[in-house]
This record gives structure tokens, sequence and C-alpha cells, in this order.
């Protein structure tokens, strides 16, 4: 049986248990390989793993994320980890948030100064300590931040919608493109073909799921109906989000500031509970006249025209992607296995 090691600097690129919570990109990609038989191993990283931990694996998948953002709480191992196999043809690097300019960022932050990546608003970041102590730990750690700003060679996937480009991504990550960055459209696996039932009541809200976006306050200024954050804060569960969206009028996936309108797990939750979507009309009309709508002409629609949106809108997206298939082909052929 092939098999793959799968870390990360966050949270939900790394922790299996957060995956119970809250999908990501990382439990998509797990998802799709075990379905083929392919042994899924998520690693907690660490600034004391040793090389030869790795040599049971046929691939090895870090995700990526801004060193500097809060949200990379568990950067130091992972930058020890991508140091140690910076070498080795079995690694793969992920990135999976909005906004990867943000990456490049912060490396040449860290590269400019190097004291950037231990200032003492990171001491609670896991092995703060060990870094700040030990010259080896912190020279390894540098090392893989050195290795990703100098010689990003490795393969990279992302999570590839019919909106953005490779070629987007891969010039916003690295700032040139160098053909290493790699789309795997998991939404193929996620929305489901055919809807069982219709939802026969709507409490004509819109749900929001970034309200601080620039683009969401310019277009909240144009509706009519209530908002409702799909999230109220970081316990809330998928299984809460979709129960929000599935009472709404709408689901409203916000472009993010950078102008590329990045993958959502919200997206394939409204389509599966007959919910129609809509975000930046200019990105997303490329699929077809039902994605190129405005929220505030929908306000006045009953629930059979919102259920027949969602429908449209449904296999409009799912004849954009790749199939299940092709993508799990790409996934493996980009993973080696």
């Amino acid at each position: 049986m092939k098999s793959i090691a799968i870390s990360g600097m966050t949270a939900s690129q790394s922790s299996e248990k957060s995956f119970h919570r809250s999908a990501s990109f990382a439990s998509a990609i797990s998802d799709v390989l075990k379905e083929e038989n392919i042994a899924v191993h998520f690693i907690e990283p660490s600034v004391f793993l040793k090389k030869s931990d790795f040599k049971q694996y046929d691939s090895i998948l870090i995700g990526v994320a801004p060193i500097l953002s809060l949200a990379a709480n568990k950067a130091y191992g992972a930058l020890h980890m991508i140091n140690l196999l910076k070498s080795d043809d079995r690694l793969r690097l992920f990135i999976d948030a909005p906004e990867p300019s943000k990456i490049r960022t912060s490396l040449r932050a860290i590269d400019r100064n190097n004291s950037n990546i231990v200032k003492p608003f990171y001491v609670s970041r896991k092995h703060y300590s060990d870094v700040v102590s030990s010259d080896k730990i912190m020279d390894s750690v540098l090392g893989g931040a050195k290795a990703l700003l100098s010689q990003w060679d490795y393969t990279t996937l992302y999570p590839a919608t019919p909106f953005i480009s490779s070629d987007s991504v891969e010039g916003d990550l690295l700032g040139e493109v160098k053909n290493v960055v790699l789309g795997v459209q998991v939404d193929s696996s996620l929305v489901k073909k055919t809807m069982s039932h219709v939802v026969t009541t709507r409490r004509g809200y819109w749900a929001v799921d970034n309200r601080k976006a620039k683009w969401f306050k310019t277009l909240e200024k144009s509706l009519a109906n209530s908002t409702l954050d799909m999230k109220k804060n970081k316990g809330t569960t998928d299984s809460d989000v979709e129960s929000v969206v599935a009472n709404s009028s709408g689901a409203i996936i916000s472009m993010p500031d950078d102008g590329m309108l990045w993958w959502s797990y919200r997206l394939s939750q409204a389509l599966n509970s007959e919910t129609p979507v809509f975000s930046d009309w200019r990105a997303t009309s490329i699929i077809g006249d039902s994605w190129s709508l405005l929220p505030s002409k929908v306000e006045d629609m009953g629930y059979v025209d919102i259920y027949e949106l969602a429908v449209t809108q449904r296999k409009q997206y799912l004849a954009a992607l790749t199939t299940a298939q092709e993508t799990l082909q790409i996934l493996k052929n980009g993973l080696g296995l």
C-alpha cells in the first residue's frame, strides 16, 4: 500500500482532529486518497523530527502559510521539516489560503531580519522556547525559510476552481511563473451530482462568509435583506454553517482584497444544500449566466426560483470542473504516487 505523510504550518493543514469541526483542503485531499486505498498519515510538526522519521513514506506533503501570521502557529516545526527534506524528491508543498503573496512577504521579512521569526509576539507558538534557546534548531528553521525563498522548485498544490488560473496563483505566490504550481479541484468530489430534496422554507437573510472584506462592505449597501455570519466564532462547526446556509436566500462568498477568488469549502456546502452562491460576478460569470446575478436581484425570488437557480449553478459549476477521476489522477501524479 502506498503511503503519504501530510503536515503543515497551521491547524487546518496538519491537525486531523480539527477536520472533525471544519473541513479543509488537506482533509479533502486525505479523503480522496483514502478512497484510492492510499494510507494517509498526518504528522504533528516538530523541531525534533529526524529525516529517518520519514523513510517509510512514498510522498511527503507540507502545507505553507504566511510565516509571520497568527495562523501559522506550527511554523517552526514545519520549516524544520522542509529544511530536513529540501533535497528529497518526495517533498511536495501545498497552500490553502487566500492572498498567497503574503507567504512571499513573510519570507522576505525574515530574510531581511532573521529575528522577525522569533519576536516576543510569537512566544505562545509551539517550540518557541526551543528555537530561541538552540542555535542548531534556529539554523534549521531559518534553513527551511531560506529554501522556500531561494529555491521554491517543489511541486506545490493549491485548491483550484474555475475562477482562477495556476499562472495567477503562481505569480502571486512566487512573483514569477516557474510551472511548479498544480491546481487540484477537490470540489469535483465535494459537490454532489444530484440533490435529494427541495428546501421549501427560506428565512430571507444572506449567509456571509467574510463581512470584513472590502468587496462585501461595498456590496452590502445594495442589499435590502439582513445578513448573517456563516461562522459565529471559532467553535462553529461545518454542521452549524450548513444550517445557516441552508435556511438563507443565498450564500455570499466574499472576494478577497487581492481580487483573486479563492476556493472555499462554503461553496460546496451551499450547492449541496440547494442554496445559490453569489460572489464577484466578474470572476464567477465565466462559467455561466446563473453565476452572473447580483444578490439584490434575487431578494424577491420565491423558494422554487431559488431552488432552480441553485440547480442550474450546480450543473454549470460541475461542468466547469475536472471529473472526480481526473482530479484523483492529477493528485496522484502530482504527489508521485
